[in-house]
């Protein structure tokens, strides 16, 4: 299909109020589009659904999911090009900087005087509703950041989403994981090093992931970290793989394991999490939740062909995952759009440059509207 109907095609879904989910993954020209043939509301069931997920940060919350078997799905390449001409905008709402900074120096304060050793704050910048359509949006993303996994979901039961996210949560095929730990950011054109804070911030990451696969894994392998490019910013990476034993290769396992990373709640979690729910202001919702394709089937076939033996054909189903963090992301409602940016906390953490960096942050979904 050619990129301007299919585009034709969501508008029109969307105009009859129906659920749908537009995305494109990183590096990849090819767009993938579903589109649920009626209004129903699937929550998952222990991730074990084959369709496209929505989870919340708070996984004790319903995650949304639209049925493979209740879409018509459509792709269609898109441009290569990847659009300079919206400028990288910034939030300069400085009405909420004291605030955010006052919460980063109480986290600071917890850490020295606890177990605790990371936790990432997060705010949200409450902007006018934008005056085109969602479609051009993720049109406009798609365009910008083709180096991130771009997405637009709806769902006329629970809200309108869209981000451009740098951070793959998971994949998973048969036995075989990837995954990555990401933290620290600088501006892409920055010639500054690394801080000891951002090594040690990235380095939490990668351990808590080495340690939480390794009791259900025969190997856990990761490379040095490295940077890593999303947009306008850059980010330390270290990519993480893991041959999961038979007996635990449940999507449903290995995200609550994962999930959430220190990358985006803080370390140990569930003192973090509980820093999170009694600090932060609101409630994260969707943000830093997840999203992405899950259970999906594929079936292979090969024959072999013996002396004197008929040709047999073995088939076998594969089924694969692939999840990204929600973030870079924005929430449209009928009054107004939320954009929302964090950053995590340790003992060497700035309030100032924590407060700028999530400015920078902004820019991703800023730059679009």
């Amino acid at each position: 299909m050619k990129y301007d109907s299919l585009i034709d095609e969501v508008n029109n879904h969307y105009d009859r109020d129906l659920p749908m989910v537009v995305f494109s993954y990183p590096n990849n020209p090819e767009i993938h589009v579903w589109l649920q043939d009626n209004d129903n509301l699937y929550e998952s069931r222990g991730f074990k659904e084959e369709g496209f997920v929505f989870a919340p940060f708070n996984l004790e919350s319903p995650s949304v999911v639209l049925p493979k078997d209740k879409a018509r799905i459509l792709t269609a390449e898109g441009s290569t090009s990847i659009d300079e001409s919206f400028q990288v905008q910034k939030s300069n709402d400085e009405s909420d900087a004291g605030v955010y900074q006052n919460l980063i120096k109480k986290a600071i304060e917890a850490i020295q005087a606890s177990d605790l050793s990371k936790v990432v704050l997060s705010r949200a910048i409450h902007i006018d509703k934008p005056d085109v359509s969602p479609v051009l949006l993720f049109d406009r993303l798609f365009h910008k950041y083709h180096n991130a996994f771009t997405y637009l979901w709806y769902h006329p039961k629970v809200g309108l989403w869209l981000g451009a996210t740098p951070e793959k949560l998971l994949s998973l095929k048969r036995n075989q994981l990837k995954t990555v730990a990401l933290a620290g950011t600088l501006p892409i054109d920055s010639d500054q090093d690394w801080s000891s804070k951002e090594i040690q911030e990235q380095q939490l990451v990668t351990d808590f992931i080495v340690s939480e696969l390794e009791p259900i894994a025969s190997k856990v392998s990761y490379d040095q970290p490295g940077t890593s490019f999303a947009g306008k910013l850059k980010h330390l990476k270290t990519e993480i793989t893991a041959s999961l034993r038979t007996e635990h290769c449940s999507l449903s396992e290995v995200i609550y394991k994962l999930h959430p990373t220190p990358a985006v709640c803080g370390f140990p979690k569930d003192l973090a999490r509980k820093f999170i729910h009694d600090n932060e202001s609101y409630d994260r919702g969707f943000y830093t939740g997840f999203l992405g394709v899950i259970n999906e089937t594929t079936s292979t076939s090969r024959s072999t062909q013996k002396r004197n033996t008929e040709n047999k054909v073995f088939r076998s189903v594969v089924k694969s995952s692939e999840l990204y963090v929600n973030l870079r992301c924005m929430e449209i409602e009928k009054e107004g759009s939320i954009v929302y940016v964090g950053g995590g906390i340790v003992s060497g953490s700035e309030p100032l440059q924590e407060w700028l960096e999530t400015v920078e942050k902004s820019g991703t979904m800023m730059s679009i509207l």
